[in-house]
C-alpha cells in the first residue's frame, strides 16, 4: 500500500486501488507494484478518506 493509505478497493480484474491524499494508485501484478494513477486535486479531492467500486468498475471517492 501507498505510505499514508488507509483504504482501498478491489477491481473487477483482480488488481487494487488506493488513495492517498489527492492522489489514486493502482496496483498490479502487470506493473509490479503501486503506480500513480491519477491526482484528482483539480476537482477539489484534498484527502481521500473512503473508496467504493461496482461490478460494472465506477469508483466513488470520499474527500
Amino acid at each position: 500500500m501507498p505510505s499514508g493509505s488507509e483504504d482501498f478497493v478491489v477491481l473487477p480484474d483482480g488488481s487494487f486501488m488506493a488513495g492517498q491524499g489527492s492522489k489514486l494508485f493502482y496496483f498490479s501484478t502487470v506493473y509490479n507494484g503501486w503506480k500513480e494513477l491519477a491526482d484528482l486535486r483539480m476537482y477539489g479531492v484534498k484527502n481521500i478518506s473512503r473508496m467504493a467500486v461496482s461490478a460494472d468498475g465506477k469508483l466513488v471517492v470520499v474527500d
